[in-house]
């Protein structure tokens, strides 16, 4: 898809997430945060959008921000400012951030959209062109069994052996893939794209084997291992790690220079399913709903859990970083009921 045509899908698309999913009319208000590694045209259709809409809108360019330390970075005052005052934000720099968590406890309603030259093609691809009713009903009945279950399991021919407890659990999306417009005042934020069911557990067990992507882009480290990664999970930990001569060695070094156990700390979230066929596993937001996949979050979920109102995560964890690993080829059982199956969706 190349000239025109893209701009139009993109426009489209981009209208759909501001109008149908952030919820933006006449009388709002949009602060769009975004650095350099957004090109300036994607930004001004987010503008163009709104202000078709009758919003007002400011565009606030932030600097680029540093290398290995942006889980927990602060915005600067101006563009905390900017943010606090408005209807919806736009967040194409650091989502992780207080900030921003913040200002959605006060009701603003907040859409994370990655930065970078790649998002039109990206979006138009995995929101534009997917069968989004298929997805809202595998997830809407993911979500029924997760919430009526009591035990996940996960297994892979590699070695992945893992229980996880789910009784009374809430799940992370709503029974609708968009999510519904958010109401006045309402507590809302959510990440694109979309094509991500279950999210949540109370306590994980067992030996778990990595082989898709792990690290965090944040932080620098972030890519597929040079082999599988074979973690023992106890007492909701990762206690012991072997394999991989790429990322690992890389990745542990950083966390252990954090000097803080509950880095390890696991899960964040997670056992997640992804959902998207459209989704590539190197993609900056997409990776974890490539369809089949199975990822859990380790270390900090703190500021997630504000955005979500503290109910879609088990166990708390306070930690200096966040990070990633997904499955790939995997089974989930859900009380014994086929959830995935050799990495393809059974429901």
């Amino acid at each position: 898809m190349l000239g025109a045509e893209r701009d139009r899908y993109f426009y489209k698309t981009v209208k759909m997430l501001i109008s149908d999913v952030l919820g933006l009319v006449s009388g709002d208000s949009l602060a769009v945060l975004y650095d350099s590694r957004t090109p300036v045209e994607t930004v001004r259709v987010y503008s163009a959008v709104a202000t078709e809409l009758g919003a007002e809108v400011a565009l606030i360019e932030l600097p680029r921000p540093p290398a290995g330390e942006t889980s927990h970075i602060i915005q600067p005052k101006p563009a905390i400012a900017a943010v606090k005052a408005a209807t919806a934000a736009i967040s194409s720099w650091v989502t992780y951030t207080a900030p921003l968590a913040e200002a959605v406890e006060n009701g603003v309603h907040l859409l994370s959209i990655p930065p970078g030259p790649d998002v039109p093609d990206m979006l138009i691809r995995t929101v534009g062109q997917v069968n989004m009713e298929k997805m809202d009903k595998e997830n809407a009945r993911i979500i029924e069994l997760w919430e009526n279950g009591k035990e996940i399991t996960i297994t892979s021919d590699l070695g992945t052996d893992l229980r996880a407890d789910i009784s009374g659990v809430k799940q992370h999306h709503s029974p609708q893939i968009p999510p519904p417009r958010p109401k006045k005042g309402e507590k809302w934020m959510e990440f694109v794209p979309w094509g991500q069911a279950g999210g949540s557990c109370n306590r994980v067990e067992g030996t778990l084997v990595v082989n898709g992507i792990i690290g965090a882009r944040s932080i620098g480290v972030f890519g597929l291992p040079s082999g599988p990664i074979t973690m023992e999970i106890k007492n909701n930990r990762i206690a012991k790690v072997k394999g991989d001569s790429r990322i690992w060695p890389l990745l542990s070094t950083y966390l252990d220079s954090k000097n803080d156990p509950n880095v390890y700390g696991f899960p964040a979230h997670g056992p997640s399913v992804g959902l998207n066929p459209n989704a590539y596993i190197g993609g900056p937001a997409e990776w974890e709903r490539v369809r089949g996949n199975i990822t859990f979050g380790v270390g900090d979920n703190s500021v997630l859990a504000r955005y979500s109102g503290g109910e879609i995560f088990g166990p708390r964890i306070s930690a200096k970083v966040h990070w990633d690993l997904q499955i790939l080829g995997a089974n989930l059982y859900l009380d014994g009921k086929a959830i995935v199956e050799n990495g393809q969706i059974k429901i």
